[in-house]
């Protein structure tokens, strides 16, 4: 496959969770977890940003005349042909008259500081870094701040700090404090129950929405919040348009005509081809999900949804064998194959659609994994003890159990399986936490990728997709190559559609032709 022939034909973002603000004196910037949007300042979407390396946006800015996004990955420049790399390759905390500020307390292309900062600024030939227990630094001098460090904005010509249980103002001398619980700094003040206040702690407007940037244009206040870019003058306004219930995205699956995704934090919801969609889960941490039997299954923290039917949970200790229920409430991957409906609790393997669990037929905790095989095989991958195997004589035999055992003891690199693959009759490929991915059979492993985070494997054919913390790879043959720079946790065909599940949204790869939404 030629990589170069894999084209994006679909992003969904949710942009709610904006990071930073920039005016360029004509549109304004909008950095969020899940990219960066430009506004024109009546607040039409003009262009959403989505060939940065990295959508993961921390900061907007400027270094010299060109803008510049920061994100987890780094820094970039946009030369006008394409986005490229400015500085080291780590998180980005500021972007300030042309220096790139990092997590780290490191700076480029100047020197930073010695150690971990959440915000900095350059003000009058001085670079100022401000620490997450509340100090303020510049070279040898270090100030004391009413609190944790949110947001640091120059005003006129002072430096204005909001300290989530205090503000602070800074003239260059010394440090004066106020009254006032800042999320949010400007000319006025933002809070996370929405409101703007100025000085004196007197509210001047507000929003439904926990304030963590302010600008000014032309005589409107513009805010970013953890519900998107809001306009306020004589009325509010709000500028970012719904989206997926959530960016880090770790299911995908059809489900009647439905696009379904479950999220790390935020849900699951479903696109109907016009709208995103909420569907009630009982926690907002959703591990996977699935359409099986007519039904629509989300494994989540806080038990195994079978939507518009039941939530299961784990069984008392009194259940007996065929009673509907789980290991453990706590669900994180659900497989289909001609051996049933399987799912992987925080204690062992599951089949549902006959109920039996099999907490007592394994080793190990904290299962990530499964995988229901064409031939009737299951594996399920641990955290602590590797890989639990029913149907295939790979590992060692526990007692009399029909599960057998394959670990370290039997070639894994390590115990930790993140992601499994049926990879035909007894072998599948096993992706694991630090140490890539490979095939395991009854000749043991054979690595396919090394050194690698694996968090989700797909099999086409000859082909297989691998998600890593670094990147979505594909292997054919003998040949791995990196498709794209995204964190993937999920993987899905549709049709001609290959769906990545990535940190900050959802992407849709064809290799030819493009799709309709």
């Amino acid at each position: 496959m030629s990589v170069e022939a894999l084209a994006m034909v679909a992003l969904f973002s949710n942009m709610t969770q904006v990071e930073d603000l920039h005016f360029d004196g004509a549109v304004l910037w909008a950095a969020s977890s899940g990219g960066v949007e430009v506004y024109d300042t009546d607040g039409d979407l003009l262009a959403t940003v989505a060939d940065i390396p990295s959508r993961q946006a921390t900061t907007v800015g400027t270094l010299g005349e060109r803008i510049a996004v920061g994100s987890i990955q780094g820094g970039f420049v946009w030369d006008g042909d394409g986005w490229n790399e400015a500085g080291p390759r780590k998180p980005v905390v500021a972007i300030t008259e042309n220096v790139l500020v990092y997590r780290d307390g490191s700076a480029w292309p100047m020197q930073g500081f010695a150690e971990r900062v959440v915000e900095a600024v350059a003000w009058k030939g001085r670079l100022y870094g401000f620490t997450s227990d509340g100090r303020m630094l510049s070279e040898d001098r270090e100030w004391t701040l009413p609190g944790p460090v949110a947001d640091v904005q120059i005003v006129d010509d002072e430096i204005r700090i909001a300290c989530h249980i205090g503000a602070a103002v800074f003239d260059g001398q010394s440090v004066d404090f106020l009254p006032i619980q800042a999320t949010a700094a400007g000319e006025v003040w933002g809070t996370a129950e929405g409101a703007l206040v100025d000085d004196a702690g007197r509210r001047v407007g507000g929003v439904q929405a926990a304030i963590d940037e302010i600008r000014r244009v032309e005589g409107r206040w513009i805010l970013g919040t953890d519900e998107g870019v809001w306009a306020i003058d004589s009325s509010v306004e709000r500028w970012t348009q719904e989206g997926p219930c959530g960016n880090f995205v770790t299911g995908i699956t059809r489900h009647l005509d439905d696009l379904v995704i479950g999220t790390f934090n935020q849900g699951a919801c479903r696109f109907n081809g016009e709208e995103w969609v909420v569907v009630n889960t009982p926690s907002t941490m959703v591990n996977d999900v699935m359409s099986a039997k007519g039904d629509l299954w989300i494994a989540t923290a806080e038990g195994l949804v079978q939507v518009d039917k039941a939530l299961h949970v784990e069984v008392k200790d009194n259940a007996r064998r065929r009673d509907a229920g789980t290991n453990h409430r706590g669900i994180n991957a659900i497989s289909m194959g001609p051996s049933g409906l399987w799912v992987a609790d925080v204690l062992g393997p599951v089949r549902v659609d006959r109920w039996r669990r099999y907490r007592w037929h394994v080793s190990g905790h904290s299962y990530q994994a499964i995988a229901s095989c064409p031939d009737g095989e299951v594996w399920a991958g641990s955290e602590d003890d590797g890989l639990a195997v029913f149907g295939a004589k790979v590992g060692q035999k526990k007692g009399r159990s029909k599960w057998r055992q394959f670990n370290r003891f039997d070639g894994l690199p390590e115990d930790w399986v993140m992601a499994l693959a049926c990879a035909g009759p007894g072998a599948a490929y096993v992706g694991t936490y630090r140490n890539g991915v490979g095939r395991v059979d009854a000749n043991g492993w054979q690595p396919v990728m090394e050194d690698a985070w694996v968090q989700a494997l797909l099999v086409e054919g000859e082909r297989l997709w691998i998600g890593t913390a670094d990147g979505l790879y594909v292997a054919e043959g003998d040949e791995v190559q990196k498709v794209r720079s995204d964190d993937v946790h999920s993987l899905y065909r549709d049709g001609d559609v290959l769906w990545v599940g990535t940190r900050s949204g959802l992407l849709g790869l064809q290799e030819e032709g493009a799709i309709k939404l």
